[in-house]
């Protein structure tokens, strides 16, 4: 912020009270409010503190658990919010997602199997069913691609992507990281897909 804007906001404020101006806390929030800035660097040291927003939260939450009811109420809502094509495209757009190495090498794969079929979406650009696919189909045909890492979907059922796709009429081929090695046995998965 620049000295001229400092001097304009001071301008701003003078006369105003502070918003606590004249509020004393109780020794219970005094207690609470040293607990949480154990371990923090002073002022003093030229280090900033966390941001006060933080601060607040964290101070309304200190001591609280929350149940498991709460946790199951919260998961259900972020779940229905990315059910909307907009969040879900405006939270995948904010992360700039760009493909990784796995899924440049898949991509150079489709590209030397089938010239000009296949394209990466899996930075945003098609958001089915909350969900963001990696490859789909752009020759006419209703079929997407996933490309599963090994340590990041450790233990998932395929079964349940390629079902969540189907509502809207895809059929869905999940190749492993670990298939990408094996070049013969992956190209002849990836044709009977296309080819069915």
């Amino acid at each position: 912020m620049s000295n001229e804007m400092r001097a304009k906001l001071s301008a701003a404020h003078i006369g105003q009270k502070a918003w606590n101006a004249g509020r004393h806390l109780s020794e219970k929030h005094k207690e609470n409010l040293r607990k949480l800035h154990i371990g923090l660097p002073s002022n003093r040291s030229g280090s900033k503190h966390l941001p006060e927003s933080i601060v607040k939260m964290s101070i309304r939450k200190l001591g609280k658990k929350t149940t498991d009811e709460t946790k199951r109420r919260m998961s259900a809502a972020q779940k229905e919010k990315w059910r909307s094509p907009d969040h879900a495209a405006k939270m995948i757009a904010s992360w700039r997602l760009k493909p990784n190495k796995k899924e440049i090498k898949l991509s150079a794969i489709l590209a030397s199997m089938y010239p000009g079929e296949w394209k990466f979406v899996g930075d945003g650009k098609v958001i089915i069913a909350g969900k963001c696919p990696d490859f789909v189909n752009i020759n006419g045909q209703k079929k997407i691609i996933e490309l599963f890492g090994d340590y990041w979907h450790q233990g998932e059922d395929t079964k349940v992507r390629e079902d969540l796709f189907t509502p809207f009429g895809f059929q869905t081929l999940v190749i492993w990281e670990r298939e990408l090695k094996h070049a013969d046995s992956l190209a002849d998965k990836i044709r009977r897909f296309h080819d069915q």
